[in-house]
């Protein structure tokens, strides 16, 4: 008995380094042109999780990329944050979104706390969000650079109030986003929503009038412990965006699912497909079951 005793203390000794061993290396996105092969696809020309250097008001900070082996060029990607109080590549691996990225083959941009390793609140991330979001796409050294070729639209995923954050970036302009998710992320004001109804693209719609950014539908899970206050002004903000039907919404994931109503949004959506659904779930995000959830049963069925 003592043995099988002292053994059983050896192998919980070694899970540690185990697990440590098992998380991938993070590299440093380097200023090269990958090589590309033409005649296996036109496939990313890197792989593996990169980090890369954002610079805020003075201030370093970093955001991953995670690209699958095997992705191709214009490949989906989510743009996401972490939760509060986890490491980044720990929980990449935890919640599942690493090998949910290596399934589909799509990537992963990760917005991710300071040196610190604590986000700040909503406001004090705002412009590290703000930053790193708007940098994804600039073909410069400061975003895709020569490295990887995001796609034209992506799916977004908020976890806390950092994903507050980026949800006031997706409400600005939703037309870069297909699909998104929000995990105790939609903590904000009726202010920011009422700016949003004056907030006008520069080109108006097929009648020449002005398009405010609260017009344009989204599809999108809205999933807090608390759905009233400035979450439940947030989920009328996107049913009404969305054009959904007024009644009690129907199940989905144990929640509800309001779905857009018939002979609206001609030209934004095609078909009746615009969604907003919403699950009042405490402490969702430590579940280990959600990334799937919000990948296969809701983001990845919209494209835009």
């Amino acid at each position: 008995m003592a043995k099988k005793f002292m053994a059983w203390l050896l192998c919980a000794a070694m899970l540690p380094a185990a697990a440590l061993a098992a998380l991938p290396a993070v590299k440093q996105l380097a200023t090269m042109v990958p090589a590309y092969d033409p005649m296996a696809g036109i496939k990313m020309g890197i792989s593996g999780l990169f980090e890369r250097a954002i610079t805020v008001g003075g201030t370093n900070r970093t955001v991953k990329l995670y690209v699958p082996e095997g992705a191709v060029l214009g490949a989906y990607m989510v743009v996401m944050t972490v939760p509060a109080g986890v490491a980044t590549v720990p929980w990449l691996i935890d919640s599942g979104w690493i090998a949910l990225a290596d399934k589909e083959r799509f990537l992963l941009y990760v917005f991710e706390p300071g040196a610190s390793g604590t986000w700040g609140t909503a406001d004090a991330e705002q412009s590290y969000i703000d930053t790193a979001y708007n940098n994804i796409s600039v073909n410069t050294t400061d975003g895709r650079g020569t490295w990887y070729l995001p796609p034209e639209s992506y799916y977004v995923v908020g976890y806390g109030p950092a994903g507050a954050a980026l949800h006031k970036v997706v409400m600005k302009d939703p037309t870069l986003v297909a699909a998104a998710a929000f995990v105790d992320a939609s903590d904000i004001g009726s202010d920011y929503l009422a700016q949003m109804s004056s907030n006008f693209f520069p080109t108006p719609d097929w009648n020449g009038n002005p398009v405010a950014s609260s017009s344009v539908p989204l599809p999108v899970w809205i999933i807090s412990g608390d759905t009233s206050g400035n979450t439940g002004g947030v989920i009328e903000y996107w049913k009404k965006a969305n054009q959904t039907i007024e009644h009690p919404g129907l199940a989905f994931q144990g929640g509800r699912i309001f779905l857009q109503k018939e002979d609206t949004l001609d030209g934004y959506v095609a078909g009746n497909i615009s969604a907003v659904a919403v699950l009042n779930e405490p402490n969702a995000s430590t579940d280990p079951t959600l990334s799937q959830k919000i990948y296969e049963d809701f983001i990845s069925l919209y494209t835009r």
